[in-house]
This record gives C-alpha cells, sequence and structure tokens, in this order.
C-alpha cells in the first residue's frame, strides 16, 4: 500500500522524501509495537510465502498465537533485531487478511465492535 501511495504523481521528489521519512518512522513504531506483542503472547517468526520485493524488504513473517486467535504482520528488515528472541519456525498461517486480524487483535484488547 506504501509503495502504492509513494508513487502517486501528487508527491513531488521533495514531498515523497518527506513521506518516505514518515512511512519509516511509522514501520518504527510498529515494529517496536510488535515485539512488545511478541512477548505478551506465544511468538514465532516464519519465512515469508511471498516473492519478489515482498522478500526483500519483508523477508519474516511474525506470527502471534493468542487466545483471540492467530495474527500475523510482515517484518521489515531493518527491525529484524527487536524479534531476536523468538524463534524461526514453520510458516502455520491460517489464511486470514487484514480484517480478521484487526477483528482480532480488538478482541483481545477487550474492544470489539
Amino acid at each position: 500500500m506504501i509503495s502504492k501511495i509513494y508513487n502517486m504523481n501528487i508527491f513531488d521528489g521533495e514531498n515523497k522524501t518527506e513521506l518516505y521519512d514518515w512511512v519509516r518512522v511509522g514501520y518504527t513504531q510498529r515494529a517496536h509495537l510488535l515485539a512488545f506483542l511478541s512477548r505478551c503472547y506465544p511468538s514465532y517468526l516464519c519465512q515469508t510465502a511471498e516473492r519478489g520485493k515482498t522478500v526483500n524488504m519483508f523477508p519474516l513473517v511474525l506470527t502471534v498465537e493468542a487466545p483471540c486467535g492467530q495474527m500475523t504482520w510482515h517484518i521489515d528488515r531493518n527491525h529484524l533485531d527487536l524479534f531476536s528472541h523468538l524463534e524461526l519456525e514453520r510458516n502455520n498461517w491460517d489464511g486470514t487478511g487484514d480484517d480478521v486480524r484487526f477483528e482480532r487483535l480488538g478482541k483481545c484488547g477487550g474492544h470489539s465492535e
């Protein structure tokens, strides 16, 4: 999604650099939150099943096995050190997408719509 926004013509060269900086900061904050979550629930890393650019940027997937269900996120290669406490295991992704993940995350936090 970020690459789609980045490639839109509404951002010129200078603004694209600023956008990239904000995205980088956002991904860093996201990584720290996910590292915290991975210490709260049984979690592991696995190889991404995707090919191409995704593998280069996000080589591993964090899998969190919470009481509300499995949740997964791709991990940026620049943030792998935050997850050094986790083992690399076989990919057991349950096939759910973002909508289910956020629903489960809300249930774990006691927030359901």
